[in-house]
């Protein structure tokens, strides 16, 4: 008899192995969503009802359950419930309880029992734990705890099993997510500049964002990486921006981390990838911000900078937009760099050729976006090629033209266009932007020599800069 239950068993185990879940590849994007909501609803389907948790853990909460109730297994599904709302009340919490659950699964393993869909719902709980407001270092030892049982219990649970439940088969794979200093570990991988394979981990194991595993890497990975020198820091940014898209739940944190370590290096001058990020993560640093606006985490000086990057990005569109010779361009930008940290307002004022541009390009109207950084439209000059950029620094109002017309500065009272209308005159008469030509003439002349930087100064000691 014996034989021909053998000779079953083998059987049996060919044709399980032969009807495994094959991977393939779809293509049609149809298709491939209708399997994945199949997948789904499959997963789904095996799982206890949240009422039925929540009914369970209050049991074992009044001492209803023990070792020889029939709903004792289930127990397993339930370790991270609260008890009436109590996050600090669940199983996972409990020493004592834990160690009940725990103590009486090794003792079934050492015995032979098979109890694969325990262990992995103990293994999901694992992955799934995390890090409460409320000592921290309970939860460390309850997590500590758990992840001996599944490391110490995993290769009996492999004896005891006749075949291997298909959703444990990335266990081995991934063995290292079960070592004490796995996050130390796969920190380092990131760091390696091998972030995919973090990702892919995460994903083959459905490590949710909560987990506690996340909340490791975040903070190891972005602690290694704002106390590197200023050039090794910022060849990083990229690595710390695919964090932050990765770790979305501690984003906010990690930008405010990442421009308060920006803000003390030696060059302050934008970071284009860092500066679009936090911009379009959280907005324009200008204007009035709301109480509770994440711009009011940062000091003064991160937020100055950010500020900066604003007035920065407007005077390179500026100088960029110039036609011919950009020689004299980028002197003029170079120059006004030295006083970015300076500058409270700018804003552009662009002619017909220019604004065809900005509507051509998705890049332009991202960065020209109405709420967050509007340009004027500028009216009366005959050249369809001029454009405008006014700024502001100590209260003194700077306008300089791309075409032939020189840099116009107006002392506070001395103007009386308004800096924020949207149509702007290319014009001497009252309310134009070279109003101040007829009295006083350009500012500084067309022809300046826009690398002689100390009479450049000198200029503009003249009105108070």
């Amino acid at each position: 008899m014996s034989t021909i239950l053998d000779d079953l068993s083998v059987s049996l185990s060919s044709i399980l192995d032969s009807s495994k879940p094959k991977f393939f590849s779809i293509k049609n994007s149809a298709v491939l969503s209708a399997n994945q909501i199949a997948i789904s609803c499959f997963k789904e389907s095996a799982k206890v009802h949240s009422q039925i948790k929540y009914k369970l853990a209050k049991q074992l909460d009044s001492n209803q359950i023990n070792a020889s109730s029939p709903s004792f297994d289930l127990l397993t599904e339930v370790l991270h419930v609260p008890v009436d709302g109590n996050q600090d009340n669940t199983l996972f919490l409990s020493k004592s309880k834990l160690d009940l659950l725990l103590t009486n699964f090794s003792q079934r393993i050492s015995e032979g029992e098979d109890i694969q869909i325990n262990w992995l719902h103990l293994y999901h709980a694992y992955l799934d734990a995390a890090i409460g407001p409320n000592d921290q270092s309970h939860f460390a030892q309850q997590l500590e705890t758990l992840r001996t049982f599944l490391i110490s219990s995993w290769p009996d649970i492999k004896h005891n099993a006749r075949q291997i439940l298909f959703e444990l088969k990335d266990v081995d794979k991934y063995i290292s997510i079960l070592e004490p200093n796995a996050c130390e570990v796969y920190s380092q991988i990131w760091l390696d500049g091998l972030s995919q394979r973090v990702i892919q981990m995460a994903k083959d194991l459905e490590i949710p964002q909560e987990s506690w595993f996340w909340e490791h890497l975040f903070i190891k990975v972005l602690q290694t990486i704002v106390n590197f020198d200023d050039d090794l820091f910022k060849k990083s940014l990229t690595n710390i921006l695919l964090l932050l898209d990765t770790c979305a739940l501690h984003r906010d944190l990690g930008i405010q981390l990442t421009l308060q370590r920006f803000a003390k290096s030696v060059s302050t001058v934008m970071h284009p990838q860092l500066k679009d990020y936090i911009y379009q993560a959280w907005g324009s640093p200008l204007g009035v911000k709301h109480k509770s606006s994440t711009w009011n985490t940062l000091d003064e000086e991160s937020l100055n900078i950010a500020k900066s990057w604003h007035h920065e990005t407007n005077l390179r569109i500026f100088y960029a937009l110039k036609t011919g010779d950009k020689t004299n361009a980028l002197q003029r930008l170079s120059f006004w760099l030295n006083y970015i940290n300076q500058i409270e307002f700018s804003k552009l004022a662009l002619g017909p050729v220019a604004q065809k541009i900005i509507q051509s390009q998705s890049s332009l109207q991202r960065i020209f976006n109405p709420l967050m950084n509007p340009f004027s439209k500028l009216s009366g000059d005959i050249n369809p090629e001029q454009n405008a950029i006014i700024f502001k620094i100590n209260n003194i109002i700077i306008i300089d033209f791309i075409i032939n017309d020189g840099c116009y500065i107006y002392p506070p009272g001395s103007y009386t266009f308004d800096v924020s209308q949207e149509t702007q005159y290319s014009t001497s008469y009252k309310g134009g932007l070279k109003e101040r030509y007829g009295k006083f003439g350009v500012s500084i002349s067309d022809d300046q020599d826009w690398s002689d930087v100390s009479n450049l100064k000198d200029i503009l000691n003249k009105f108070g800069l």
